[in-house]
C-alpha cells in the first residue's frame, strides 16, 4: 500500500510538470511570464495550550502567462494534505488554481479550468490579500474552487460587473460532502452553479450579491446545497468599513441542516505601513429542530514592511474571542477557543 501511495503521488508530480511546461511551450512568444511564491509563517497559542505552535499557513508558487487576449494560470499548493488525492469533481489536491482565460473584447471574458467559484466577497480575495492571518466562518459555506466554465463582464459605465458559471460538484467546500470514486462518482452527472452581481457606484463604495447550488451535495440522492450571499464595502482614505452575509441551506446534502453568518468589520490606517483592524462574525446554525450560535471576534494589527508593495511583506497580529456555544456548535467551520495568532507573510512576484 505504501508503494502504491508513492508511485501515485510522483505520478502526479509528474502529470504537473508536464502541464507547467506545457503552459510555458504553449505561451514561447508570450508577451509576459510571471514567476510568483507565497508564503505564511505562523505561531499560534490557544487557550488550551499555553506554548506557541510553529508552522505554515500556506505555502504556494506558480506564475502567470499574458499573452494578448490570453491568460493562462498555474497555483500550487506546496502545504496542503494528501496532495497526490482529488476530491470530487477537482484536480490533485496540489493544485490551487489551473486555468486559461480569454478577453473576448473590452467588456466580457470567459474563463475554462480549475478556480473559485464566484461566491464571498471576503474569500474572492486573495490570500495575499486578507485583512486577518486566517479565514473565518464565511469561508465555510462558500463553494470554494472547482472546474467548470464562467462567463465575467466588468468595466460597464454603469458601474455593474457580473460572473455566471456551471462547474463541477463543489468537491472542495467544506458544506458538501459529495462522492467522487466508484459507481457513485458524482462528477458528469451532477453540478455546481454560481452566479455573481456587481456594483461599484463609486470609488468608495462596492456592493454585490452572490448565489449558488452545488446538486446532490451529500452524495447521489440527496439535497442539493444553495447558498446566497450578499456583501458591501467603503473605502475613504485611512478607513475601510466592510460587511457581508452569507447563508446555506441543506448542508452537505442534509435536509434541515442550515447556517447563516454575518460580519462586520472596520479599519484604520495609521500610516501605509500599519493598520488596525477589528471585525466581529456572528453564525447561527440549525439541525432540525436544534439551534446553536457561535461569535468569532478578531482584533488585528498589521505591519507591512515594504511600503511600495503592501502585499510583499508583512507582519499580522491577531487575538480572537470566541463566544457563544463554542462546545456544541454545529456550522461548518468556526473557533471554538481563545487565541493568539502571529503570521510573517510574504510574497514574491517577478
Amino acid at each position: 500500500m505504501t508503494c502504491s501511495s508513492g508511485f501515485n503521488q510522483d505520478r502526479q508530480l509528474k502529470v504537473i510538470a508536464a502541464v507547467a511546461l506545457l503552459f510555458a511551450a504553449s505561451n514561447s512568444h508570450a508577451q509576459e511570464l510571471n514567476w510568483f511564491g507565497f508564503a505564511q509563517l505562523t505561531a499560534t497559542s490557544t487557550e488550551a495550550d499555553d506554548s506557541f505552535e510553529f508552522g505554515a499557513d500556506g505555502v504556494r508558487a506558480g506564475f502567470t502567462v499574458n499573452n494578448g487576449d490570453w491568460t493562462s494560470k498555474l497555483v500550487l499548493d506546496l502545504n496542503g494534505n494528501n496532495l497526490d488525492q482529488s476530491r470530487p469533481g477537482s484536480l490533485p489536491n496540489i493544485i490551487f488554481d489551473l486555468f486559461t482565460q480569454y478577453q473576448l473584447n473590452d467588456n466580457h471574458s470567459v474563463r475554462l479550468g480549475q478556480f473559485k467559484a464566484p461566491i464571498g466577497m471576503d474569500f474572492s480575495m486573495p490570500a495575499t490579500g486578507l485583512d486577518f492571518t486566517r479565514r473565518g466562518l464565511d469561508a465555510g459555506l462558500v463553494l470554494n474552487r472547482t472546474l467548470g466554465v464562467m462567463l465575467s463582464g466588468r468595466r460597464f459605465d454603469n458601474g455593474f460587473g457580473y460572473d455566471v458559471g456551471i462547474f463541477n460538484p463543489a468537491g472542495r467546500s467544506a458544506a458538501t460532502q459529495h462522492i467522487g470514486s466508484g459507481p457513485l462518482d458524482q462528477a458528469g452527472d451532477d453540478f455546481s452553479f454560481a452566479g455573481r452581481v456587481l456594483f461599484d457606484p463609486s470609488e468608495e463604495w462596492h456592493f454585490e450579491a452572490a448565489l449558488g447550488s452545488s446538486q446532490a451535495a451529500g452524495g447521489p440522492g440527496t439535497e442539493d446545497l444553495r447558498v446566497i450571499d450578499f456583501g458591501a464595502r467603503w473605502h475613504k482614505d485611512a478607513w475601510t468599513i466592510k460587511g457581508e452575509y452569507i447563508t446555506a441551506t441543506d448542508i452537505r446534502g442534509s435536509a434541515g441542516h442550515d447556517e447563516s453568518v454575518i460580519y462586520l468589520h472596520g479599519e484604520y490606517a495609521f500610516s501605509p505601513r500599519l493598520s488596525a483592524l477589528v471585525r466581529h462574525y456572528h453564525g447561527e446554525s440549525e439541525v432540525g429542530s436544534v439551534s446553536s450560535d457561535l461569535d468569532n471576534t478578531y482584533f488585528g494589527l498589521t505591519w507591512f514592511l515594504d511600503q511600495q508593495r503592501r502585499s510583499n511583506n508583512r507582519i499580522m497580529v491577531n487575538y480572537v474571542l470566541a463566544s457563544g456555544d463554542t462546545v456544541r456548535y454545529t456550522g461548518v467551520r468556526g473557533l471554538r477557543q481563545d487565541g493568539l495568532y502571529i503570521q510573517y507573510q510574504f510574497h514574491y512576484a517577478d
